[in-house]
């Protein structure tokens, strides 16, 4: 409204001006398009809220707020599944716009549902591609403002696409943002890419609590928050909720508390298995755990089987099924990888009621018995459990996986090594359970991330050579190892290439050397089809 003071005040201007070239109607109109510009281009940077804006009594511009933060996406956000019949008790989306509507809805524009949906469903009817909501900031979380308290049911399908860059905006980063009392089950996510700049991030949801439930759900990806806490393959923080029958393929990252289900829980965790693999920072209260980071005095891990190639974090609290411990958390039945890499060793070992949990060599993971009722006793009626494969939710339709890709060596460093002179190569040793050939294809990527990446013709091998001809400059490698359908990346190699010889020791990182170091990523050892 500040415009429309302007615009009467600037009357008085024109008055005064009468007599000039051009006269006033020349003058006003020139005016009123100079304010509809400044207000245009306000509005694109989301400056101004929803209203009808004004110019000497009449209506100039209309615009929407646009509070979602993906503000230069190609989607537009659809309610009307919603206000069309507000009171109604179930409703039914399949459009990558109308949940984005969802989170909308959820955000504190008019109109808002500031109940969170208490008492009501939405039920996902077809699979919804995101793409149109990863451009700037990416994907607004369902529940930023107001936190989702229904049932949302995936109904067996699939969100792909979804992307969040680096936000500062909220604290709480996934799909969901807040889920309170709420259900999030049967749902999901594939090849997510959660960059976050706060407390909480993960796949399904940043944070679940008072009771909330998520079942029966799967996310593939990355989701990372360099510097910040809390960070889990399905969830931030589960305090106090119920994460029951999901599976993690997902790579987590973060400062601290980063587990493979949840960053840091204080309620209960059941019958979910992890891949992907978990890093934490390695300095004061940085834990990690392949299931959770850091357990709260309430918390429950029960029934769940840690597969991860690696879990990094500070020494002493980091372990293969968790990381820390608070007071009279029950740890109950859980297994974990023998062949897991805790801080870059394996662990001597374990239990099933405590951090490291009772280990297990690749092959028993494909024993139907180690899944049934003389073993983590699931569910059949929700895991299709068969002999030769891992588990797999009935409500994706989909095979079980058919086998299990280790990946046992990494690249390892070379140096000394300059423009000009440069020799050696590079290399991966895996296995596969319970049988199958290996191929291999090595990458060349532009940042230090296994994701995306630019094939190396050729390179097809379990070694790779580094090129001989490249100039000063940091390079980034990885390779992929298939069999079958079923494919896992190695953790990146970093390759600094230096013009200026060294004369003396060689120290990483010092000019005249090549450096290449296997960095721990977060990408997924074991792989399954």
């Amino acid at each position: 409204m500040g415009f429309i003071r302007l615009a009467h005040r600037h009357k008085h201007f024109l008055l005064l001006c009468r007599n000039m070239t051009g006269g006033i109607k020349g003058m006003k109109r020139a005016f009123k398009k100079t304010v509809s510009l400044v207000m245009a281009i306000a509005l694109s940077f989301g400056l101004l809220s929803s209203t009808v804006l004004a110019v000497e009594g009449k209506a100039e511009i209309t615009a929407p707020m646009l509070p979602m933060r993906g503000i230069l996406a190609a989607g537009t956000p659809d309610t009307s599944w919603y206000t069309a019949n507000p009171s109604a008790s179930s409703f039914e989306i399949g459009t990558a716009d109308q949940l984005a509507g969802l989170a909308l809805l959820l955000t504190n524009v008019t109109p808002s549902v500031s109940d969170g949906f208490t008492g009501k469903t939405i039920k996902l009817t077809d699979n919804i591609d995101l793409s149109a909501y990863q451009s700037g900031s990416g994907w607004t979380p369902i529940g930023t403002h107001w936190a989702f308290k229904g049932t949302f049911d995936g109904n067996g399908k699939t969100i792909t696409g979804l992307t969040i860059s680096g936000v500062q905006d909220v604290n709480i980063h996934g799909l969901f943002g807040n889920v309170n009392g709420g259900t999030i089950k049967n749902l999901r996510l594939d090849d997510i890419n959660v960059f976050a700049r706060g407390q909480y991030a993960g796949g399904i949801v940043g944070s679940v609590g008072e009771n909330g439930t998520i079942e029966n759900c799967s996310v593939s990806g990355t989701i990372s928050a360099p510097g910040y806490n809390n960070v889990g393959g399905i969830a931030g923080r589960n305090s106090p909720g119920i994460i029951r029958n999901c599976i993690s393929t997902a790579a987590a990252s973060g400062k601290g508390y980063v587990g493979g289900i949840a960053g840091v829980s204080n309620g209960i965790i059941e019958n979910c298995y992890v891949t992907g693999n978990v890093t934490a920072e390695t300095t004061t209260n940085c834990r990690a755990g392949g299931i959770v980071g850091g357990t709260g005095a309430s918390s429950q891990i029960t029934g769940c089987a840690a597969l991860n190639g690696s879990v990094i974090g500070l020494s002493g609290e980091t372990g293969r099924v968790f990381g820390y411990k608070t007071g009279a958390a029950q740890i109950v039945n859980n297994y974990a990888s023998g062949n897991m890499l805790v801080n870059g060793s394996t662990v001597a070992g374990g239990s099933a009621d405590d951090m490291n949990g009772a280990p297990k060599a690749p092959e028993d993971w494909l024993a139907a018995a180690k899944w049934g009722s003389s073993g983590l006793n699931w569910d059949t009626g929700v895991w299709d459990i068969t002999g030769g494969s891992l588990p797999s939710l009935k409500i994706f339709g989909a095979a079980p996986p058919a086998s299990i890709i280790s990946i046992t060596q990494h690249p390892t460093p070379i140096t000394n090594a300059i423009v000009g002179s440069i020799s050696g190569s590079l290399s991966v040793t895996a296995s596969v359970t319970p049988s199958g050939s290996l191929s291999y294809q090595w990458y060349q990527n532009t940042a230090e991330s296994n994701s995306g990446g630019t094939t190396i013709g050729g390179a097809t091998g379990a070694s790779f050579a580094i090129p001989t001809g490249l100039t000063a400059g940091t390079y980034y490698y990885f390779c992929e190892v298939s069999a079958g359908a079923t494919s896992v990346r190695s953790n990146v190699a970093r390759v600094n290439v230096s013009a200026v010889a060294d004369t003396g020791a060689p120290v990483p990182g010092a000019a005249g050397v090549i450096q290449i170091e296997s960095i721990f990523f977060p990408t997924p050892r074991i792989a399954l089809s």
